[in-house]
């Protein structure tokens, strides 16, 4: 329980879903959620423990979940790493920047469909950069976390 006495401000924690590929990839999630331990923010995280079929209905738990909470992220991060094609990522990508929510969008300089990143973002929505690193995430949720607590100008 949060409790809130005057005359301190209440900022509510941002929520933030960690995209990007899973299958094939690095456990990218566990390193960032480690590194981002001193934020006050809530991840949304889908990668489970285990490995799942990509049929039946572990799988369809599994999109609807994912749907549920890219819709309630504050923020979605797309990380598209060397390692992985992340097609559902780029499925993920295609639906929300053509939204107004906000994303940070990184790509391994080595991903394969790089292009195709960094092209279909420029063509939706070039206002947004696109970083090559976890560390570059890193600070942009930083930062994001800064301009929620009205911390930046």
């Amino acid at each position: 329980m949060k409790s809130i006495v005057a005359p301190e401000e209440y900022v509510r924690d941002l929520t933030i879903f960690l995209g990007g590929g899973i299958t094939d990839c690095p456990e990218w999630q566990t390193e960032l959620t480690q590194r981002l331990v001193h934020l006050p923010v809530v991840l949304f995280n889908p990668r489970r423990g285990k490995e799942i079929r990509p049929d039946g209905e572990e799988a369809k738990l599994q999109i609807k979940w994912e749907y549920k909470y890219l819709e309630k992220a504050d923020i979605i991060v797309f990380w598209f790493p060397a390692e992985g094609k992340c097609m559902i990522t780029l499925l993920e990508l295609g639906a929300y920047s053509s939204t107004k929510k906000p994303l940070i969008i990184g790509v391994d300089n080595e991903y394969v469909r790089k292009l195709d990143v960094y092209e279909q973002v420029a063509l939706r929505r070039p206002e947004l950069s696109i970083v090559s690193s976890l560390d570059d995430i890193i600070q942009e949720i930083e930062f994001q976390v800064r301009k929620n607590n009205g911390e930046t100008e």
